[in-house]
């Protein structure tokens, strides 16, 4: 199925690399645990890392890069951790969180993916602190579907679509933001959408900084659009 599967708790020492495989690079299911460091997941045929079940492994200074779909996918109420992770030319999003999936992003890297850089959907909450979202092909953070993740501190730039899009009802946070010099609109919201930003900037976007229709609403304080 893929390189390495955890399950029912388990925990144990996993690869330092896992690349090239007909699967997923890592697939942990079912309340699996472990800690990855310093890894290269690369070239995978599914998702580089797959987190779903209640699974909540922990990933440090790994590169999740070349993937032939998503860099990692987060479903089912898996809640990994990654900190200091690159996600980098994997020709779908970097990362897609869904079904309820709620994990934690510190001072990682999504760059040059074939779509999305991270998007959250299907009722997907979670953290991204201190990122970096740059360079991919489609809209950089997406968030769909009644999401409501928290994105503190990070910086969305020199993406090829969109900064941000908000539709679905959801309800992300985002606090000392900045999303800016990107070749679309800097943030879209539609269809009831109800983001809350406070002390964000939002500038240089090629097609304007904020656009809201559809019975899309918000929360806005302090920061600057321009």
């Amino acid at each position: 199925k893929g390189w390495l599967s955890y399950g029912r708790g388990a925990r144990g020492p996993p690869p330092r690399r896992a690349a090239a495989g007909r699967g997923a690079g890592v697939e942990i299911a079912d309340k699996g645990q472990g800690r990855f460091a310093e890894c290269d997941i690369s070239g995978n045929a599914e998702a580089g890392v797959i987190v779903r079940e209640g699974s909540e492994p922990e990933f440090a200074h790994c590169r999740v890069r070349d993937g032939r779909t998503e860099g990692v996918i987060v479903s089912h109420f898996g809640q990994p951790r990654f900190e200091d992770c690159e996600f980098s030319a994997n020709s779908a999003a970097g990362a897609r969180i869904d079904e309820q999936g709620s994990p934690t992003f510190e001072r990682c890297q999504f760059t040059g993916g074939g779509s999305a850089g991270v998007a959250f959907t299907a009722k997907a909450g979670g953290l991204l602190r201190a990122c970096e979202i740059s360079g991919n092909a489609g809209v950089a953070l997406s968030v769909s579907n009644m999401s409501a993740p928290e994105i503190e501190g990070t910086t969305v730039s020199l993406n090829m679509g969109n900064g941000m899009v908000i539709d679905g009802a959801s309800q992300p946070a985002l606090t000392g933001c900045t999303i800016a010099d990107n070749s679309g609109t800097g943030i879209v919201c539609v269809d009831g959408a109800a983001p809350r930003l406070t002390d964000c900037e939002i500038s240089r976007n090629s097609a304007g900084g904020i656009v809201t229709s559809g019975g899309a609403q918000g929360r806005w304080e302090g920061g600057r659009v321009e």
